[in-house]
């Protein structure tokens, strides 16, 4: 489940910097599919991972 800056209360980070936050990877899995983009708003930056 991704988190936006705005629930964690934090403040905004300069759009030039990269920042990835992983829950959990699994022993043995494989990512076969990743997109990337503005999904949720048009001011949060999301990755989702999928297999």
């Amino acid at each position: 489940m991704a988190v936006s800056e705005e629930e964690l209360g934090a403040e905004p980070k300069p759009t030039n910097s990269v920042h990835y936050l992983a829950k959990t990877v699994l022993k043995g899995s494989a990512i076969l599919h990743a997109a990337h983009g503005r999904i949720r708003s048009p001011t949060t930056f999301d990755i989702v991972l999928g297999k």
